[in-house]
């Protein structure tokens, strides 16, 4: 749900994952919740890329 909701990949999978997400007990506030981090989380990315923040050697790939 949060990966459709950043990426505005398709209004279909935005309210169906959002939907099953209610139907299995997901409460306005926690969705509320939700948004407030997908909201935030492209900006402290890009906030991160900028200042050149070094990648910690255990998430290092290839």
């Amino acid at each position: 749900m949060a990966a459709n909701h950043t990426n505005a990949l398709c209004s279909l999978c935005i309210h169906s994952h959002t939907a099953n997400a209610g139907a299995k007990g997901m409460s306005e506030a926690e969705y509320r919740e939700v948004l407030a981090i997908v909201g935030v989380a492209p900006e402290t990315n890009r906030l991160v890329d900028a200042l050149g923040v070094p990648i910690d050697e255990e998430y290092q790939v290839g």
